[in-house]
């Protein structure tokens, strides 16, 4: 527990911090160790990103072996919620992997869109092994829409349309 409220503590000042400032994200929220993040195209508006974004941001992460999840009332919230025994550097390695992805300006300028089906396509390769340098492993949506979660693990994985496969 006093892991988790460190990390968590931590965290959370990470996020005001250096992402809270983006003009991507409208408010940072959460207690303990999960956290949110609001993506949006206006920050004053608060408009939320479209799906095509969440996509092109969710492969971008994903791309970057972290697995996370944008869920929420208006399908904008990335969740930030590592496992209880997250080291605080393991939590900043992960954090600065997904800022300069969400900080990324052609992402939020209307730039190519990979579509919702691209992403699709790519959670079907089914027998593709995931590279997790930080020890997470991919947990995906049953629905098969972009939720991720960060979860402890240093077993290879494989990532299938219904689960994961963790006997390789």
């Amino acid at each position: 527990m006093e892991n988790a409220a460190r990390v968590g503590n931590h965290i959370k000042q990470c996020l005001n911090a250096e992402f809270l400032p983006l003009p991507c994200v409208g408010i940072v929220d959460g207690m303990g160790i999960n956290y949110a993040l609001e993506l949006v195209n206006n920050k004053e508006t608060r408009t939320p990103i479209s799906p095509d974004v969440k996509a092109e941001l969710l492969e971008k992460i994903f791309g970057n072996s972290i697995y996370a999840r944008i869920i929420g009332r208006h399908g904008n919230r990335l969740h930030v919620g590592p496992p209880c025994t997250t080291t605080i550097e393991e939590a900043d390695k992960a954090l600065d992997i997904i800022k300069p992805l969400v900080k990324s300006s052609n992402l939020f300028a209307g730039s190519k869109s990979v579509g919702m089906s691209r992403f699709i396509d790519k959670l079907n390769l089914v027998s593709q092994a995931i590279p997790r340098p930080l020890g997470f492993r991919a947990v995906p949506s049953a629905s098969l829409k972009p939720k991720i979660h960060l979860i402890a693990s240093l077993a290879p994985v494989r990532l299938t349309t219904t689960g994961v496969d963790a006997s390789i």
